[in-house]
C-alpha cells in the first residue's frame, strides 16, 4: 500500500509522519511498545456473496491490509475481534463450516504458515500474516476438536456423557501468534453467550512476548471471576479482548466497560470489537491501566477501523503519542479525523422509533433501571440519596441549571441477560433519561443539556471490583484529567471536576461481587441456532 493511498486526507505533516512510520522496532519498543485493535464489519452476510470461500477471501484481504498498515507504523501486537472471519455472524447454523483442528502449543510446536494448510486456511493466513508483517497477532478462530482424542490428552472426566451428537467440540477460540508465525497460544473461550460453540473447560491462557506478558479471553469472559483472577494471580502486564459485544449485557456500554476493566484490575487492554450498530455491536479502543482510554472508537459508521497507539513499559518512559484511528475499505484506507459521535440519533430507543433499517442504524436498549431504586434530581446544586436492597448511593453534585430529567439510581442483587446468565451487582448511576409509557426513566437519549460543574459520588461496596464511568453526549467518554476513583477502607468514591464545560449523560460505579455469583450454566444451543436469537 502506498503511502498516498493509506493515509488520503490526513492533515499530519507526511515528514512527521513518514519518521513515525519507518522508526524501528526495536527503537518503539525500548520503553513503550505499540499495539493496534481492528474493529471489523464482517464481509459476508450481504447478498453479493455467495459462498463461504468468497467471503473468507473477502475477510482475509482486509485483515491483510489492516496488517500491513500496522507493520508500516512499526505496530508490535495487531489483535482482531471475535467472529471476524465468520461470513455471517448472525447465524451460527453451521458453525462446523468455519471450524478447523488448531494444535495445542503447550502439546507441539506448529508454524501453520510454512506447513500443509489444506485445512487449515484461516490459521495459515493469520500465521503468515505475522510472520510476514513481523508481529505478535491475536485472531479469534473456531476450533474443532474430536471428543475422544480431546477427553484422553486432556483428562477431561465424564467426556463421554459431554460429547455432542456429532462426535466433535466446537469452541470459541483465540489464537496468537509470534513475528515468526509461530502459534504460542490458544484459549477456549469459557463462557459462550448463547452460542451454538461448546463451553471450555477452565483454561487460563498467557502468552510471553519481549515486551510484556499477555493474557487472553473473549467476550462475555470479561464479565465473570475467572477473568479477574486471571488479572491478579497469572502476572499479565495487558489483556486481549476479542470480542462481539451486545450493549444490553450491562449497565456499561462496551467502551464504557473497557475502560473500567483496565482501571479496575490494574492492566493493560486491549479490545477489538465487531461493528454491528443495529444490535448495539461496536466499541474498540486500547486502554492504559493507569490513564484510561488512549484511542477508542464508537461510532456507527459501518466502517472497519484499525485503532494504533503505544502503551508504557516502564513505568517512567516518555511515551510518543500516536493514538489514531485508520479507516480500512477494500478501495482505500485513509486517516479518520476527530470521532464526535454525531452519527448516533438523538432518540435510538427501539421500542419508541421502531427496528433498525440497516447494519449502521444504531439502536439503544433501556438503561437496566427496572430493579434499581431511583431519585430523580429536581435542584440544580444539592445533596441526594438512592437505597436499594441495603446498598447506598450518595451524590453531591453543583450543575448551571437541570436542563434534563436525571436520576441517581442504586441496585443491589442479581442482575441477569434474559433470565439466563445470572451476577451479582451492586451498582451507583447517575443517568439522563426520560419516561416512556408513563414509566420514568426508561428512555436513554444520546445527549444531555446540564454541565455538572463537579459531582462526588460515594458508596460503601462489598464488590471485589468497582469499574468506574463518566461518559458525555454520544457516548463520549470524559477525559481522565475531570474524574477520578478511590476507595478508603470500604467506601468508594468517584469525584468529577469539569474542565471542559461538556455535559453528562451517565456517571457509573459498577461494583461486581464474583463471590455471591451462582455457578455458570452452559447455554447448549444447537447447533442451528445462533446470535441474532438473542440479541436486542
Amino acid at each position: 500500500l502506498k503511502f498516498t493511498t493509506i493515509f488520503k486526507g490526513m492533515a499530519m505533516s507526511p515528514f512527521v509522519l513518514l519518521a513515525v512510520l519507518f522508526m524501528p522496532t526495536a527503537v518503539l519498543c525500548k520503553d513503550f511498545f505499540t499495539a493496534a485493535v481492528f474493529e471489523h464489519q464482517t464481509r459476508g452476510s450481504d447478498v453479493a456473496v455467495k459462498n463461504l470461500q468468497e467471503a473468507m477471501n473477502r475477510n482475509l484481504k482486509l485483515y491483510a491490509k489492516a496488517a500491513s498498515i500496522a507493520s508500516q507504523n512499526g505496530v508490535d501486537i495487531l489483535v482482531f475481534n471475535e467472529y471476524g472471519l465468520i461470513d455471517d455472524p448472525e447465524n451460527q447454523g453451521e458453525m462446523g463450516r468455519y471450524a478447523e483442528n488448531i494444535p495445542d502449543p503447550t502439546k507441539q510446536k506448529s508454524n501453520p504458515c510454512i506447513e500443509d494448510h489444506n485445512n487449515r486456511i484461516r490459521l495459515s493466513t493469520i500465521s503468515c500474516l505475522a510472520r510476514e508483517n513481523h508481529m505478535y497477532v491475536v485472531a479469534n478462530l473456531i476450533d474443532v476438536q474430536e471428543c475422544d482424542e480431546f477427553c484422553h490428552e486432556n483428562d477431561v472426566e465424564n467426556c463421554a456423557s459431554e460429547c455432542p451428537n456429532d462426535g466433535v467440540f466446537i469452541y470459541n477460540t483465540n489464537v496468537a501468534f509470534d513475528r515468526e508465525g509461530n502459534l504460542i497460544a490458544k484459549y477456549h473461550k469459557m463462557h459462550p453467550y448463547f452460542e451454538s460453540a461448546d463451553t471450555a473447560q477452565p483454561n487460563f491462557v498467557t502468552f510471553d512476548t519481549e515486551f510484556g506478558k499477555f493474557g487472553l479471553i473473549i467476550c462475555f469472559d470479561s464479565v465473570f471471576g475467572e477473568s479477574v483472577e486471571l488479572a491478579r494471580e497469572y502476572g499479565i502486564d495487558t489483556m486481549v479482548f476479542p470480542t462481539y459485544w451486545f450493549d444490553s449485557i450491562a449497565v456499561l456500554n462496551a467502551v464504557e466497560l473497557q475502560q473500567a476493566w483496565a482501571l479496575a484490575n490494574n492492566v493493560n487492554f486491549l479490545a477489538a470489537n465487531a461493528q454491528y450498530a443495529e444490535t448495539g455491536s461496536l466499541g474498540s479502543g486500547i486502554f492504559s491501566k493507569d490513564s484510561g482510554y488512549l484511542v477508542y472508537t464508537y461510532d456507527n459508521d459501518g466502517d472497519s477501523k484499525l485503532l494504533m497507539a503505544n502503551l508504557k513499559i516502564k513505568e517512567d518512559a516518555e511515551v510518543p503519542d500516536i493514538s489514531s484511528i485508520i479507516v480500512v475499505r477494500e478501495d482505500i484506507a485513509f486517516l479518520k479525523s476527530e470521532e464526535t459521535g454525531s452519527n448516533f440519533p438523538a432518540n435510538c430507543f427501539k421500542e419508541s422509533v421502531g427496528p433498525a433499517k440497516s447494519i449502521n442504524d444504531y439502536r439503544c436498549i433501556r438503561p437496566m433501571t427496572e430493579n434499581f431504586t431511583i431519585t430523580k434530581l429536581n435542584d440544580p446544586s444539592g445533596e441526594i440519596e438512592s437505597c436499594n436492597n441495603g446498598f447506598c448511593c450518595s451524590l453531591k453534585y453543583s450543575t448551571d441549571g437541570l436542563e434534563d430529567e436525571i436520576y441517581l439510581a442504586a441496585f443491589n442483587g442479581s442482575s441477569n441477560v434474559k433470565n439466563f446468565y445470572f451476577w451479582w451487582e451492586e451498582t451507583c448511576l447517575l443517568i439522563r433519561c426520560d419516561p416512556f409509557n408513563g414509566k420514568e426513566c426508561v428512555m436513554q437519549p444520546t445527549t444531555s443539556k446540564t454541565v455538572f460543574k463537579s459531582l462526588e459520588m460515594r458508596a460503601k461496596f462489598e464488590a471485589e471490583r468497582i469499574y468506574p464511568t463518566v461518559t458525555k453526549n454520544y457516548y463520549r467518554l470524559a477525559p481522565k484529567e475531570e474524574w477520578t476513583v478511590e476507595t478508603i477502607e470500604t467506601e468508594t468514591i468517584l469525584r468529577f471536576h469539569s474542565i471542559f464545560e461538556t455535559p453528562l449523560v451517565k456517571v457509573a460505579l459498577m461494583g461486581r461481587n464474583y463471590k455471591r455469583d451462582p455457578p455458570f450454566i452452559p447455554f447448549n444451543a444447537p447447533r442451528g441456532s445462533g446470535l441474532s436469537d438473542f440479541a436486542p
